[in-house]
């Protein structure tokens, strides 16, 4: 019994270490991503429930989230930006067609569809006084 247990072992090692190469190749991804679908995307991973706890798992896939998140929001406050610099007649489209984008927002990343849609609304009252 006690070789498998050591194989065993082995295999969860490996299979750790090929989550944490997985987190490491979509860092950069997110980072040079430009639309919201494509950061949704890239931050979503399935962690395999043999090592999912994991202290380097959890904390790689979280490190993965946030940096996720950091670049949805960047891309989010530039097309507000964008929306509110533009004519009144083309700001409702746009800010239509933003929102409708945040609704695509899946997984790790959809409670910053609310998040968004305050930021608009905020910052429009901003604009307006």
């Amino acid at each position: 019994m006690l070789p498998s247990d050591a194989q065993d072992n082995r295999l969860l090692h490996l299979e750790k270490r090929r989550f944490l190469a997985k987190c490491r190749e979509h860092e950069p991804l997110i980072v040079r991503s430009e639309t919201l679908r494509d950061v949704s995307r890239w931050s979503v991973l399935y962690v395999p429930s043999e090592i999912a706890e994991e202290y380097e798992v959890r904390g790689a896939l979280e490190r993965l989230v946030d940096l996720a998140e950091a670049r949805a929001k960047e891309i989010i406050l530039g097309e507000i930006e964008n929306c509110l610099k533009a004519d009144d007649p083309v700001r409702s489209r746009m800010i239509r067609q933003v929102a409708d984008e945040w609704t695509k927002l899946r997984g790790p990343l959809r409670h910053l569809r609310a998040w968004a849609q305050k930021t608009l609304e905020a910052l429009q009252q901003q604009r307006a006084l």
